[in-house]
């Protein structure tokens, strides 16, 4: 079973200019549905790098579930996120 978990995603629209080069390759969504039985995408309402709607337009794109978190930021160590202990327990007991 295909398993794929994305965290502060966003395809096509870019939120910042410097991340512009990671969407320049476009993506068959049908195919990618397809292929990856079970999706999920989080995100944080406070995220400062990848605002939240970006990501929940890549979980719409990909028909996938949206988990929106009230705290987090962009879930990196700046953040305080070395580990990620909702995204450990999504990933165990989601499917």
């Amino acid at each position: 079973m295909n398993h794929f978990f994305l965290v502060s995603g966003f395809v096509e629209d870019s939120p910042i200019p410097e991340l512009s080069e990671f969407v320049k390759e476009k993506i068959d969504y049908i195919k990618f549905i397809e292929t990856i039985k079970n999706r999920v995408v989080v995100s944080a309402e406070d995220d400062d790098i990848v605002p939240y709607p970006y990501s929940e337009e890549l979980a719409n794109k990909i028909n996938a579930q949206f988990k929106l978190l009230k705290a987090g930021k962009h879930f990196i160590d700046r953040d305080g996120f070395t580990i990620f202990p909702y995204l450990i327990n999504l990933i165990q007991n989601t499917f």
